[in-house]
């Protein structure tokens, strides 16, 4: 749709659009004349209802990776309006992104790092690890004399490797985010990206929320996910069950910080030369170190119990909305009016709607947000180095029963990887849900959070005790003794890892 166009129907001259220098969109922005206030505003309902754009030019999309790679530098500069330029006319998005702009900046990048390339960066450390693994075994590589182990050539690459494809992997997804896809820099390109919301959710594959506490309280937040749900039963090419991805907004950071502690301890490991230095000195700090993460989560936890009471008494009348919030400067429009027209047009009334978020969404949230957050693979991702530290060990082994030496040390690292360290994770995760109460008293609480990692670190070691007996002093006899005791220990913490993801009752 031309700028003509968009004026003779909206009924308001293309100069006198003008928007302010919000971080929150908004088509009140838009100055009609008094006299055609009503007109204008039933033209913007039926152009949103109507879920068709103003002009192909306005469906766009921004490659995930473009994103990543140059947000923080925009960021920085306070400059994100130019991410416009790096978005690119799509005729369908893999991926919507709705997000509250009173989440941080930072947390929204951890998690959209973590979602989209911490997979890809796993596969290829352990590439990368598995090749030096190789070429120290073939005697092309030398040995490391700073510390305990004589191979540390697959840790170092498996941790060069995975940073290198965290924040470089060139991920082809396309994603409509509105700072880089809506032009906030020309008032009707702007207005004509709001208007087409509609048209932009129906050819949108999949919508990401990034959640936070205040999402269930913003008005467009919860408008963008009605019109992606109607949009699902509208004919069109993406029309389709509707597949909802909610991240929560520790997800990136936790995970991301459990990896991070683990190679920090793999840095330190390697750089010392005795390991009981090791146990006695770096652990312990590191479980400080720790202590944050948990505190955090027994927050998330407590969010979510806030947000389950928000969600079961929201109400559309009571949702914030930007332009109330500024106060409606220069007697401009209501964004709720024309949101609730919209609305009223898609599920029949606010009521409606209102039950619907009550109900349905409010109970896909809550599955998301629990059970659904920390899954298995993910937590498999988040235990990764150890993989890179058990390949060192293994090449480090020597002399009499070498090889069978080395094939227990890899089964013992796949003990760990797959058994032990995702379902110590998830019981960690039940034993901060039991415990997120907060003490009305900070060192109280503080010193509570230091009690579950102490805890947790108890129950990490005695699984790590266990396994080491049942592998080395279980049957002593060597060399078909460790092998044997390899077999039963990753059937125990097989059984253990199936007891715990299949048994265990849900998050609640």
């Amino acid at each position: 749709m031309s700028s003509e166009k968009l004026e003779e129907c909206l009924g308001v001259p293309t100069e006198r659009l003008e928007f302010r220098a919000q971080e929150e969109t908004s088509v009140s922005d838009v100055d009609p004349p008094a006299e055609h206030a009503e007109e204008a505003i039933e033209s913007l309902v039926d152009l949103i209802v109507s879920m068709e754009a103003t002009s192909p030019d306005v469906v766009r999309g921004i490659r995930i990776h473009k994103l990543l790679r140059h947000a923080p530098w925009y960021w920085w500069q306070g400059q994100l309006r130019e991410m416009h330029q790096f978005s690119e006319r799509v005729l369908q998005i893999d991926e919507f992104w709705s997000h509250s702009w009173r989440l941080a900046a930072w947390t929204k990048y951890l998690n959209a790092l973590f979602l989209n390339n911490a997979w890809p960066a796993c596969v290829v450390s352990l590439v990368c690890s598995g090749i030096a693994f190789a070429l120290f075994l073939m005697g092309c590589l030398p040995e490391w004399t700073l510390g305990p182990f004589r191979c540390s050539w697959c840790s170092f690459s498996g941790m060069a490797a995975y940073f290198l494809t965290l924040f470089l992997c060139r991920r082809r997804v396309r994603a409509f985010v509105d700072i880089a896809c809506i032009n906030q820099k020309e008032p009707v390109k702007k207005l004509e990206g709001l208007i087409s919301l509609g048209a932009i959710l129906k050819k949108s594959k999949r919508l990401l929320v990034l959640y936070d506490s205040t999402f269930t309280t913003r008005l467009w937040c919860l408008f963008e996910l009605g019109g992606y749900l109607y949009s699902r039963g509208t004919p069109g090419p993406a029309s389709a069950e509707p597949e909802i991805r909610i991240c929560p907004p520790l997800l990136g950071p936790m995970l991301l910080g459990v990896q991070a502690l683990l190679v920090l301890s793999l840095l330190l490991l390697h750089m010392g030369k005795a390991l009981l230095q090791y146990q006695l000195v770096v652990l312990p700090c590191l479980a400080l170190i720790a202590t944050p993460l948990a505190h955090g989560m027994r927050a998330y936890w407590r969010g979510i119990d806030a947000m389950q009471q928000q969600v079961a008494r929201f109400s559309f009348a009571k949702a914030s909305c930007d332009c109330c919030t500024r106060g409606h400067p220069g007697g401009r429009s209501c964004d709720r009016v024309i949101l609730a027209k919209s609305i009223t047009a898609w599920f029949g009334s606010i009521e409606a709607f209102e039950a619907n978020v009550q109900t349905e969404v409010r109970m896909a949230l809550v599955r998301q947000l629990t059970n659904e957050a920390f899954t298995y693979d993910r937590l498999v991702q988040a235990a990764v180095p150890l993989l890179w530290m058990q390949l060192d060990v293994s090449a480090s082994h020597s002399g009499d029963w070498t090889v069978w030496t080395r094939w227990v040390e890899l089964s013992r690292a796949a003990t760990h990887v797959f058994a032990i360290c995702p379902s110590w994770l998830k019981l960690l995760c039940f034993v901060t849900l039991k415990l997120r109460a907060q003490n009305c008293r900070v060192p109280m609480d503080i010193v509570m959070s230091l009690v579950i990692v102490v805890l947790g670190s108890a129950i990490y070691l005695g699984c790590s005790t266990l396994e080491e007996y049942l592998v080395w002093f279980l049957i002593p006899t060597q060399p078909y003794g460790p092998v044997f005791g390899s077999v039963i220990s990753v059937s125990t913490f097989s059984v253990i890892a199936l007891v715990a993801w299949r048994c265990l009752p849900e998050f609640r």
